[in-house]
């Protein structure tokens, strides 16, 4: 018979290692959305770089016929202009002289 505490911690364990999971999973997904997005917008090279660094997981997973980054910003936008009634902003123009906050080097 387990005590009360090792129960408790037993069951924190758990939770921990499904909240894991789960927050893995929507990476993945996301990652296989955008490589989805990458692909039918033409930026093949982009999307096979994604691939390559993502460790093969993109090979065992691909998009569900339902769905697309696309499509998530649409409803996310609707979602947002109904219940705070204004467009979410999801972009911003960088002030003259401000490094976008991401900046990538091309190789070579």
């Amino acid at each position: 018979i387990m005590s009360n505490s090792l129960l408790a911690i037993k069951a924190s364990s758990e939770a921990n290692t499904a909240e894991q999971k789960r927050l893995a999973e929507r990476k993945r997904n996301l990652l296989v959305l955008i490589n989805q997005h990458l692909i039918e917008n033409g930026y093949v090279e982009a999307a096979e770089r994604l691939q390559h660094e993502s460790g093969g997981v993109l090979t065992k997973f691909a998009a569900a016929d339902n769905i697309d980054l696309t499509l998530i910003l649409s409803e996310y936008e609707s979602y947002y202009e109904m219940r705070f009634d204004k467009k979410p902003k999801l972009a911003r123009k960088l002030m003259d002289g401000e490094e976008p906050a991401f900046k990538f080097s091309k190789p070579g």
